[in-house]
């Protein structure tokens, strides 16, 4: 659970061309100030969702070059969608 942040509730950040992978499920991010989940500063910065409730955000999902990727499962009441294509459920 991610709530109540100034921030980003979930932030991956890839620096100097370094990977930062961040895989959530069944997670909650909520009432956080900018952000519920975000990929962010770095083509290598990658996050995965499944089963995720994003709600109550000043946004839901925002990447800044890096990527979102969806198993197709999660709950999005704000703003933002996830990097096309949906990653496949097993």
């Amino acid at each position: 659970i991610a709530s109540g942040n100034a921030g980003a509730g979930f932030i991956a950040v890839s620096a100097a061309g370094a990977a930062a992978v961040l895989n959530l499920t069944n997670c909650v991010a909520s009432s956080n100030l900018t952000v519920g989940i975000k990929a962010d500063a770095g083509v290598n910065a990658m996050v995965r969702i499944a089963g995720c409730t994003i709600a109550g955000n000043a946004a839901g999902l925002q990447t800044s070059l890096g990527s979102i990727k969806s198993f197709g499962n999660n709950f999005n009441s704000d703003s933002g969608t996830p990097t096309l294509p949906n990653l496949s459920q097993q």
